[in-house]
């Protein structure tokens, strides 16, 4: 199954993703991984895993996704 995200980069190292029109988190560059935070707003975004890849952390955020 294939899902497109439309992602924008806030930040050098923060990536804003969404999901058919709605921000569905944030993906962040932190070193050697990747921290995937979820939630609409990225001050207030819960994190939701930390991750080896950024395409794990981008799928996380589909999971932790409340419609």
């Amino acid at each position: 199954m294939s899902v497109i995200l439309d992602v924008s980069r806030i930040r050098a190292e923060t990536d804003e993703i969404r999901l058919g029109g709605s921000i569905i988190g944030y993906v962040t560059r932190a070193e050697h991984c990747f921290i995937a935070s979820a939630g609409r707003r990225h001050g207030s975004a819960h994190t939701a895993g930390t991750f080896d890849l950024w395409d794990q952390a981008a799928a996380e955020l589909l999971l932790q996704r409340h419609d």
